[in-house]
């Protein structure tokens, strides 16, 4: 079995909050589809039912999502449709890309959510909130 690779959580004062602030579980990755290499970074989202991009990620690879399936997702926040896709997805560190079904969704505050159908199904995940840090290790 790999080992865990730990990450922190990127952590700040913030005087509105009157406390310290830790931002979502980010980690570095490249999205892969035309020979064009998206770099980014995808926050983990255990509550996500699948992975999703934003429409502007879609448009710099020329996905033209008026021809792509229709797809419902579900999170935590309620569901939303998108257009199914299929891209490849690197973790960087991680080993090989791996191909990911997508869905593009229009409204999205991050690049990209790595969800449970197939980010989950590739690593396994550890957080440890009160330690700052949280662990991945891939499986397949």
């Amino acid at each position: 079995m790999k080992k865990w690779v730990p990450y922190t959580y990127k952590c700040r004062f913030v005087r509105s909050y009157a406390g310290i602030y830790c931002e979502l579980p980010k980690i570095p990755i490249e999205l892969l589809l035309n020979r064009k290499i998206f770099p980014t970074e995808g926050v983990i989202d255990s509550g996500c039912t699948r992975t999703h991009i934003r429409a502007d990620v879609a448009d710099f690879f020329g996905i033209e999502t008026s021809r792509l399936p229709e797809a419902t997702t579900a999170g935590i926040t309620g569901s939303e449709q998108g257009r199914l896709a299929k891209i490849s997805l690197h973790v960087l560190g991680h080993g090989t890309p791996f191909d990911a079904d997508v869905v593009i969704v229009k409204d999205l505050p991050v690049p990209v959510l790595l969800g449970n159908n197939n980010f989950f199904d590739t690593f396994d995940v550890r957080f440890e909130r009160s330690k700052q840090y949280f662990y991945i290790r891939r499986v397949k």
